[in-house]
This record gives C-alpha cells, structure tokens and sequence, in this order.
C-alpha cells in the first residue's frame, strides 16, 4: 500500500485538489492490479468521493461547489479526435484532398470504475461536402474500467471541390449512468489545401517551422507547440515552479499607413494563486501581452493603446512582472480558448512593429500554464505567416497510393468483436461490426498498459505578496 501512496503522489500535479489526488492513486494502483484499484474506488466512494464527485478548487476557502458522490460509475471521455490520409494518400501531406478518401479517428477512454454500458457516439461534420462512408451512429461496445477503444469514420470529398473547405468535426458522447450525460468534443481541420509560405497575416501555428522566438530566461525550454483543447496545434507555455521571466516574440510587421492596427488571437491559461487568510486571492503568476515599434528596443504593454482584457494583478515580489494587470488565475472558458481582439488604432500607423506573450512566474507552485493560438495582424502590409491555397487536384482520377505500415489508426481490418449484432431494443449497429459502419480496435489496456509518470512534487513554500 506504502508503494501506492508514494507514487500516487508522485503523479499527482503540485498543490493537487482532493479529486486530483484520488485520480493519481487510482491510476497508480490501476497500472498495477485492476482488483486494488476496484476496492480503493469502492473506499473513495463509502466516503463520498465517488466517481463524480466534485471537490473544492486548490483555492477554496469556502468550499463552494463541493459536491459528494457515494457510487463507483464509469466515466466516458473523448480522449482525442484527428483526421488522416494515411488509408490511400496520393501527396502524403496529412491534409484530405479530393480523391484521398480521409479518416476521422476518435479515441474513448474509461476513466471511471465501473463498466461504461449503452454508451453512443455520433460525428457530424459542419460542411456538406464532407461524405462519410458508413454510419455516423454507434452503440458502443462495453468498456471495463480503465480501457480504451478506438473507432474510425472513413469520408470523401466530392470531386467538383474546387477550393480549401474549413470544416469542424463535431463528436457527440452520451453515457447513461456516467458522471454527464453528454460529452462533445470539436475538431477544426483543413481539407483539400496545401500550405504556402508568406501568404497570411494570421498564424494558425499548424505549419512545421515558425517564424516566433522563444527568448527570456529558460523560453527554450517553457515555451512549445502542443495540441490544445480548440483548435489543433498552438503555442504552450509552463507555468513553471521556479522564477522565470519568457517571452515568444512575432516576426517584423509593417503597419499600413491607412489602416487601423487590430491584433487578434485565441488563448485558455490556468496560472498559479492562492488565497490568504482574508479569503483574497493572490495571482503569483501571470501573462501580458507587449509591442515594439523600435526592433524590440523597448517594449510597451499592449493595454496602452487597446484593451487586452487583463483580469487582475499579479502580486508576487518575486515575479519579474510584480504589480502589473495581466492575465491572471483561470481563463473564463479553460481549457478551451477564448477570442480576444485589440483595436491599436492609427497609433502605429506606417511603422514596422513587433509583438511578443510575455510570461512571468515566481519560485514556489506552477500550473499548467497558457495555450495561444490563431494570432493575427489586421491593418499590416506583409503577409509573413504561412497560409492555405487549394489543393492542385493531381489526385483526382489517380491511383492513390497506401501509406507505409499497415497498422495506422485508419486501418479498416475486420474487428474482433465477436457478434457485430446490434443489441435488442436498439437499431444503432454496434461499434465492431462488420457493415462498413466503423472499424473497432482495442487500445491495449488503457490505463493498465500505461506506463508510471513519476512527477517530482515540490512543497510548497512561503512567499511574499508584492
């Protein structure tokens, strides 16, 4: 038992909630022995931290929404959406073009105790010219705790497409007896394009190379693409748990001489604080955003000439941006982004100008930190970024050809379900069957084929409001 309690709390996130901490020695005693693991859950729920029940927040004083739960229940998730041409690619570009047949592959994890049963899943598409190639419905089979299944959804694109198509994938999760009724997760994609270089003025951050910089202490190592929980890839920064002080700066851009400067981007972030014995919250960490009109000689906030939508102070001495607004505690709609866009006006008007996300973290706690994606420039005359133009169609009528290994996740080989019937009283056909509806392939154990991540957890320390 010793063994399980350390690493749980090994796996745990420093300063963890009560909830996170029972995850983190769930899924410790879960990679070891499922039997362990089904007695603890059943213990956590006899003391009302069942499967759905919500704790207080890391900063809680007053135990706001604190909800029990006395079950051990299944807890279906959408652990990841993506779409491939890897089936039969005529370009090997990873983008679906007209006569690529495409694949929308979808994961589903148990994350919850119990046996997730009667589950169903359906996928939409925003955009008609998305054609799937077999039910979009699904009985899901039974999932054991722990386990996970992945499903693929075969799609075409009609031959008379002539230019890039933006679609949003849409995936819909209903799970009776679980934590939620209903679980959606969208998937924003690109079909029938290819990138081109230096034709945007918006970064989507998808392309291979970028054109921003990683500068300050650490940057290098704080600063990265990583998925997030909107729109496909963006730029990711660690709220680290030691003092820092990094920024990602923007290539030059030439502001016309006639056009209102307007700076865009999405972003989430979940930045370290804690309340003081008065029941104030104190954001140690935060983010803002800064310009440059002299090749970085100098920087001024971006709240000087526009409204960023700052949140509060940042209050730690030992942050380099102590006693600055900026972007503090949890985003409104964490993890997934929210839209900000400034007004700069004229103020820029004719000259080259730079921008940069400047993040600054003190040296006890960190978070997970902040996601930006989709940064654009309105009012410029250069178009650095790289951009999308349609797809040149040598596909169409060609033979495409299968990409190498044969075992990606848009294989279509028969499934191991062992009936493929629908279940009485239901007419959805079941997730494994064999009529072209979606091929089922277990993921291996799940949880109890992963692998410890042993975190190292550091105490947390005192620290001086600024």
């Amino acid at each position: 038992m010793s063994d399980y309690v350390v690493t749980g709390m090994m796996m745990a996130p420093v300063g963890p909630t009560f909830t996170e901490q029972r995850d983190a020695l769930l899924a410790a005693m879960a990679a070891a022995d499922p039997t362990d693991f089904a007695a603890a859950a059943t213990a956590f729920a006899r003391r009302g931290a069942g499967t759905c029940a919500v704790g207080p927040s890391r900063d809680s004083v007053t135990f706001t929404g604190v909800m029990e739960d006395f079950e051990v229940r299944p807890l279906g998730v959408i652990a990841a959406a993506a779409v491939d041409d890897l089936t039969m690619s005529c370009d090997q570009d990873g983008v679906v073009d007209v006569g690529e047949p495409g694949v929308l592959n979808v994961n589903i994890d148990n994350l919850g105790g119990g046996d997730l049963m009667g589950a169903q899943l359906e996928v939409t598409a925003s955009s008609p010219s998305v054609t799937f190639a077999g039910e979009t419905k699904l009985a899901l089979d039974s999932l054991a705790p722990r386990d996970s299944l992945s499903l693929q959804f075969p799609f075409e694109l009609p031959e008379a497409l002539a230019g890039v198509e933006n679609v949003t994938f849409t995936v819909t999760m209903t799970t009776p007896g679980g934590c939620t009724s209903e679980t959606v997760r969208e998937l924003a994609v690109v079909l029938n394009g290819d990138p081109m270089a230096a034709s945007s003025s918006l970064d989507d951050v998808e392309a291979a190379d970028s054109l921003w910089t990683k500068e300050g202490n650490g940057g290098a190592a704080l600063w990265s693409r990583a998925g997030n929980a909107s729109s496909g890839k963006g730029w990711h920064a660690d709220n680290a748990d030691v003092t820092s002080n990094t920024w990602l700066t923007s290539p030059a851009m030439q502001v016309a001489a006639d056009q209102p400067l307007k700076i865009s981007f999405d972003h989430a972030y979940f930045f370290d604080s804690s309340a003081d014995q008065e029941a104030n919250v104190l954001a140690w960490d935060g983010g803002v955003v800064e310009i440059s009109a002299d090749k970085g000689k100098t920087w001024d906030d971006l709240s000087k000439f526009g409204d960023p939508g700052y949140t509060g102070m940042i209050a730690s001495s030992d942050n380099p941006l102590s006693n600055r607004p900026g972007y503090v505690l949890v985003s409104p709609s964490y993890p997934l982004l929210d839209h900000v866009e400034v007004d700069l006006g004229t103020a820029f008007a004719g000259q080259e100008i730079e921008l940069r996300f400047r993040l600054g973290t003190d040296f006890a706690t960190g978070a997970p930190g902040w996601d930006i994606d989709n940064i654009g420039f309105s009012g410029v005359t250069n178009t650095p970024f790289p951009g999308w133009v349609a797809d040149p169609g040598d596909c169409v009528g060609a033979v495409p050809t299968t990409s190498e290994g044969s075992d990606t996740s848009s294989s279509t080989d028969a499934p191991d379900s062992p009936s493929g019937e629908p279940d009485s009283g239901t007419t959805l056909p079941q997730a494994g069957s064999d009529d072209g509806c979606a091929c089922r392939s277990d993921a291996g154990g799940g949880w109890r084929g992963a692998g410890l991540l042993a975190l190292a957890g550091l105490l947390r320390r005192r620290r001086r409001v600024a």
